[in-house]
């Protein structure tokens, strides 16, 4: 898979991409994750949660590097999200 991921930075502009599905994969277990997806939520995104108890097998096949791994990993569009990333700095994708 060919995605771009993104782990707590700044971002560029598309708003469009608030309009767009962010699927959240997450821990079961975990509690931060609901809440990172309620924030993306009351900030205009959709968001689809994905419960998994395999995170490491989603963030290998998404490509993310073990040193940035965190508990969830959401995708919007071609990006991968790792961590509590902002609503915002995702809108400015």
């Amino acid at each position: 898979m060919n995605a771009r991921w993104i782990a707590l930075a700044t971002l560029v502009a598309l708003p469009a991409l608030a309009q767009e599905t962010v699927t959240v994969y997450k821990n079961p277990q975990c509690g931060c994750c609901g809440k990172w997806a309620a924030h993306l939520r009351e900030n205009g995104f959709v968001v689809r949660e994905v419960p998994t108890p395999a995170m490491e097998g989603v963030k290998q096949q998404l490509g993310v590097p073990r040193s940035l791994a965190s508990c969830h990993t959401a995708r919007v569009g071609e990006y991968v999200i790792e961590g509590h990333v902002p609503a915002a700095d995702i809108r400015r994708l």
